[in-house]
């Protein structure tokens, strides 16, 4: 059962090698590499250029033009020939084994396989184990997955309709929604095969956008929370306060960036401002002062104290 790598690139010269090198270590012995530069302007052409001539059996390159992560995956999508897809970033890596542990997994049903993965970082590093309800992992922690961790069937994919190239990130997320709402059946698999390096430098296919990016986030929150409440309103009501919870998480966030387009957000998904009596991941006693003071004006007051308050406090109004 061939399985189909593609790796999108831009500028990553320093970084492309290391990332092919884990494909080719693979002991899964079924691969096909698809390596696309989207607008490199460093060397990355030439040598994504050498890597195909140097392994012309296992590698295949082109490009994307339309800039975007998701248009460069979408573009090797369209090329690859295998029954199963992985994802990589030029600058990260996988375990020998994280495919055909991953594979060895799947049953006839199986549409995708949600696995875990490690953030390689300076000051240490931090392991993300997918969470065993994948619709409670979607919005907490990122623990359903992530472009790298995860395998994916060319069909699957393919039948929601891919990457969506207008989000310039909370691209993963926005996919597994997509996947979780097709009802597509998953397999999870916790072990860490996947390393996401934080050591690039320069710029990367995807963008980074802190105001955009959590209010994108908050937003997929809202749509995550009304589709449960339509399409499994059973499962809503067992679980509203978990996911009400990581609502509100997402636009707290957002108010430090935005204050108006999160009280805007809070306004259009909490029912005019309405809080249910439990809301997990918060402090009780903001729950009752977002009712007295509403939204906006606690978060203003938050955002004014951190301002002065020692370190220790500051803490606490994190909630």
């Amino acid at each position: 059962m061939l399985v189909s790598v593609i790796i999108p690139a831009k500028n990553a010269a320093a970084t492309l090698s290391r990332a092919v090198n884990s494909i080719l270590a693979q002991d899964y012995p079924e691969l096909e590499v698809l390596l696309v530069n989207n607008n490199s302007t460093d060397d990355t052409p030439q040598l994504i250029a050498r890597l195909a001539e140097e392994h012309p059996a296992r590698i295949r390159a082109t490009d994307c033009t339309t800039p975007g992560a998701s248009a460069a995956r979408n573009r090797g999508l369209r090329l690859a020939r295998g029954t199963w897809i992985q994802f990589l970033d030029a600058d990260d890596t996988l375990a020998p084994e994280k495919i055909s542990r991953q594979v060895n997994g799947i049953t006839p049903e199986t549409q995708w396989v949600i696995g875990g993965y490690r953030h390689l970082l300076p000051e240490g590093n931090i392991d993300n184990v997918p969470h065993q309800d994948p619709w409670k992992g979607l919005v907490h922690e990122f623990r359903v997955g992530c472009t790298i961790s995860n395998l994916y069937r060319k069909t699957a994919l393919e039948a929601i309709g891919g990457w969506d190239e207008t989000l310039p990130d909370n691209t993963d997320p926005d996919l597994h929604f997509r996947l979780l709402a097709a009802g597509l059946p998953y397999r999870i698999e916790p072990t860490i095969d996947s390393f996401y390096h934080h050591d690039a430098t320069g710029p990367r296919v995807s963008t980074r956008d802190a105001a955009g990016g959590n209010w994108r986030r908050a937003e997929l929150y809202g749509k995550v929370t009304a589709f449960l409440r339509q399409h499994r309103p059973e499962y809503w009501v067992e679980n509203a306060d978990w996911f009400r919870g990581a609502q509100l998480a997402a636009l707290r966030k957002l108010s430090t960036h935005d204050l108006t387009a999160a009280d805007e957000l809070y306004r259009k998904q909490f029912e005019n401002g309405k809080l249910l009596p439990r809301t997990r991941h918060l402090n009780p006693g903001y729950t009752r002062l977002y009712g007295l003071l509403g939204f906006r004006n606690t978060e203003a007051l938050r955002k004014w104290l951190a301002g002065w308050l020692p370190t220790k406090w500051k803490k606490r109004l994190k909630g």
